[in-house]
């Protein structure tokens, strides 16, 4: 199974955008586990999210279409969702990437109190 959010960007294709994906389980399904399943951006695989803490995936993406599609497919036991689905353009000229995508894999804190945020 299949489900994708379409998203039709103001400056289409061929522009950088940070796409990031919020899952918070809830226990909406009233198992008390978390499902298991794919995310994918268009027709590329992004991420497997499997965890029940709160948790949030990005990407930077330069689409080859007028939209992008951010699916999730049942791998697993439970049932797919999204929380919330955030898109920014982004410059092309910091990250040089010319088609394709950018997968974060781990952020890491480089001196910031616990409690602060920095943007």
């Amino acid at each position: 199974m299949r489900n994708c959010y379409t998203l039709k960007p103001d400056r289409g294709k061929n522009s950088l955008y940070l796409i990031r994906a919020h899952f918070w389980y809830g226990n909406y399904d009233g198992e008390n586990k978390a499902p298991t399943f794919d995310l994918y951006i268009d027709v590329n695989y992004w991420d497997t999210i499997s965890d029940t803490r709160n948790v949030y995936v990005d990407i930077l993406y330069v689409p080859q279409a007028d939209y992008i599609q951010v699916c999730v497919v049942k791998t697993g036991s439970g049932i797919p969702y999204i929380s919330a689905l955030e898109l920014r353009v982004s410059n092309n000229s910091i990250y040089g990437i010319g088609s394709g995508f950018w997968r974060n894999i781990w952020r890491y804190d480089m001196g910031t109190s616990y409690v602060s945020f920095t943007r």
